[in-house]
């Protein structure tokens, strides 16, 4: 790919991790005029979020009692996640282990990994309900496409 197909890809990818779908600012059409492939333009993009993710997550761990305060208030994880541009499951998760940790020692890791991979153990119908919409609908950073990931190699 000659660096200047990749520098255009490389600036429409960072639109879509901040909040445009990918499919939109890079249409089939485009993709044809550069010939490049599906796969290389979602390679290019997946470098662009883990680079958000990585740079996002501790801002909004400070963040985290807000967004657990307007879950309790009602709010779904999935469209706090949307607003804030965040992962809907990595969000689930931060939320997941701030409420049930037990008077605020925080819980281990296993017993996270644990309960994302066995909603049905969590308590709260709500959250477990949420947890599991999370899972199902985000497009990046589920645990399903880790699954799917392994099995297509």
């Amino acid at each position: 790919m000659r660096q200047d197909t990749y520098d255009l890809l490389s600036s429409l990818c960072i639109q879509a991790v901040q909040g445009t779908a990918l499919e939109t600012v890079v249409s089939v059409e485009l993709m044809r005029e550069l010939d490049v492939s599906w796969d290389a333009v979602l390679g290019i993009f997946l470098q662009h979020l883990q680079k958000h993710i990585k740079k996002a997550t501790p801002v909004h761990r400070l963040h985290l009692h807000e967004y657990i305060r307007r879950y309790r208030s009602g709010e779904d994880i999935f469209e706090i996640a949307r607003k804030v541009n965040f992962s809907p499951y990595l969000l689930a998760r931060m939320i997941l282990a701030k409420c049930y940790s037990e008077t605020d020692r925080p819980i281990s890791k296993q017993r996270l990994t644990a309960l994302t991979r066995d909603p049905m153990k969590i308590d709260d119908a709500r959250l477990r309900d949420q947890l599991v919409y999370c899972i199902e609908n985000d497009r990046y950073n589920s645990p399903y496409l880790d699954r799917v990931r392994d099995v297509a190699g």
